[in-house]
């Protein structure tokens, strides 16, 4: 019974988060962009755009699942506010979906399930993006469904898991890329080991094939509809984050360690017998898994610790099986539930704060943005005034000569400064916004 109430917890904090959610505005120009892509895409999900711009620097499938929330949300006129609600849920039930996921994957073990869940939700990181207008919530969702099949697979020995397999890591290579590559390779790796070598998963060619059907239809679409081109800024957006100078090789490791760091030290005060058990068949997977992908994520050049949280249910499942057979579950759970809920409390009083603080500023900036009159981007777009203004706002290098025209710019701008707005994610950041009557084809890019 007290189990089940732990359980019943839990549904109740989500409660609340999504309650929150409801009220929360957009936390960063991140979270904007992401909202205006899809706001902006729904009629169209398979092409989306920023800004009426093209935008293929990540996969279309979050627009495409976003697609019919937001045309009921155009049915019921629903207020911008309440579409960007909808758009938190997609993030909020990828969270729900990875927690049952977890809880089938230790086969309905309430206890280890509850004591797994704990430990993930007590991870700042991970927890921070449950109500955040991202793919990670998505990707994470779809990464953790496909380690279910695989799971599945080696219980049941059915090629049907096979194909869901590769079905499942195609559509998370859809939300954001194949950064989930990791995974597979990491299962393919713990297939080599004699002594634990399972079914050969990753040279099953059928399954190769729902693999790469998703994504070659939707490329292949883009490479008829708009050519080769379309894909540069793709391409330029990888060789930047692959090759561009950073953090150092040991950022992501240390980014792991510090958002479980209670759990690793439990885990190092029982050091021989840690050892001993790491060993075992259900532990040596996730710990390959992890293994590899820091091992490849080092080398990258700048580096996001939102990248890691699709690892974050591994080292879940890792800490729980092994401090399970560490400790008593009576001294565990308690210690993963005080963890979890002091977590919890800081992400809670941090959305909070942002209501009462942020809000205020996003709903002033609305209403100071002039959104009626001809106005146009000096140089670099804001994508918070763009979704605000729920209208395209052009380059003014593509507006011809007017009588008036409304420049906005994060500079000091040519023509009588008409007033400034103050950007509300960057305190000493200020928008100027400039009357120009002229010709705008010399203005300097």
């Amino acid at each position: 019974m007290k189990k089940k109430a732990l359980f019943y917890v839990l549904l109740f904090t989500f409660f609340l988060l999504t309650l929150e959610a409801y009220f929360l505005p957009l936390n960063s120009e991140k979270e904007a962009r992401r909202a205006e892509v899809a706001l902006e895409s729904y009629p169209h999900p398979l092409f989306p755009t920023l800004n009426g711009n093209l935008y293929f620097t990540k996969p279309p499938l979050h627009t495409i699942l976003a697609s019919p929330l937001l045309y009921t949300a155009e049915l019921f006129a629903l207020t911008l506010e309440q579409k960007i609600f909808l758009l938190r849920l997609i993030s909020l039930f990828s969270y729900l979906g990875i927690s049952f996921l977890l809880y089938l994957c230790l086969e309905r073990n309430l206890e280890l399930s509850l004591l797994t869940l704990f430990i993930l939700f007590s991870s700042f990181r991970f927890l921070s993006f449950i109500s955040r207008i991202d793919l990670e919530p998505l990707f994470v969702f779809f990464t953790t469904l496909s380690l279910y099949f695989f799971l599945l697979y080696e219980r049941k020995n059915q090629s049907i898991y096979v194909y869901l397999f590769y079905l499942a890591s195609g559509l998370a290579t859809l939300v954001r890329g194949p950064l989930n590559l990791l995974l597979i390779l990491g299962i393919y790796l713990y297939n080599f080991i004699p002594s634990f070598k399972s079914r050969s998963i990753l040279v099953f060619l059928p399954g190769l094939i729902f693999f790469f059907l998703p994504i070659i239809l939707w490329v292949g679409l883009v490479l008829l509809q708009f050519g080769p081109q379309a894909f540069n800024e793709l391409l330029l957006d990888l060789k930047t984050r692959s090759l561009e100078k950073g953090d150092p090789p040991y950022y992501y490791l240390l980014s792991l360690l510090l958002n479980f760091l209670p759990y690793f030290l439990l885990l190092i005060l029982k050091g021989k017998r840690t050892l001993s058990i790491i060993k075992k068949k259900d532990l040596l997977l996730p710990l390959i898994i992890l293994g590899l992908s820091l091992l490849v994520l080092s080398f990258s050049g700048k580096k996001y610790d939102k990248y890691l949280l699709f690892l974050h249910p591994l080292v879940a499942l890792f800490l729980a099986k092994s401090l399970y057979e560490l400790y008593a579950l009576r001294l565990l759970l308690p210690l993963a539930l005080v963890l979890f809920f002091l977590n919890f409390s800081v992400v809670f009083a941090l959305n909070l704060k942002q209501i009462k603080e942020l809000a205020p500023k996003i709903e002033a900036l609305k209403k100071e943005l002039g959104c009626s009159e001809k106005i146009c981007f000096a140089s670099e777009e804001n994508h918070l005034f763009v979704l605000l203004c729920q209208r395209r706002i052009p380059s003014c290098q593509m507006v011809p000569s007017v009588e008036r025209l409304i420049i906005i710019s994060p500079s000091s701008c040519p023509g009588k400064i008409l007033k400034t707005l103050k950007d509300p994610y960057k305190k000493a950041k200020e928008w100027y916004f400039c009357e120009h009557t002229s010709s705008l084809l010399n203005l300097p890019p």
